[in-house]
């Protein structure tokens, strides 16, 4: 379960951020979450619970936006939503797709006081 390293991560990347600015509670994290990362939002949101107990992070709220997977044919130029990392372009039939969406995984804010 590759949530736990995930989510270890996102705490850091929040604790630190926080220890910057002279925050010592964060509230709530948000995050951006391509959907070809294979990760499950419940599964996140279980081993973020785990992961920041007692820590500043305790009892924050993770909110997951999922961002939907593109591709960009490099034939014809096309640009649609995929599923996965193989496809084929809806346009014109060609295998040759540059996947340029769905991937991310970002911390886009965070509440803290």
């Amino acid at each position: 379960m590759h949530e736990v390293a995930i989510a270890r991560n996102i705490l850091e990347i929040a604790r630190n951020e926080a220890r910057k600015s002279g925050y010592s509670r964060i509230n709530r994290i948000c995050i951006k979450v391509g959907r070809l990362t294979a990760l499950v939002p419940e599964c996140l949101h279980f081993a973020f619970e785990h992961i920041s107990r007692e820590t500043p992070a305790e009892n924050a709220a993770l909110e997951i936006e999922e961002v939907e997977a593109r591709g960009c044919c490099r034939a014809c130029g096309a640009e649609f939503p995929v599923e996965d990392f193989f496809c084929i372009c809806e346009q014109c039939g060609s295998p040759d797709v540059a996947v340029t969406g769905g991937e991310e995984l970002t911390v886009t804010h965070m509440d803290v006081e």
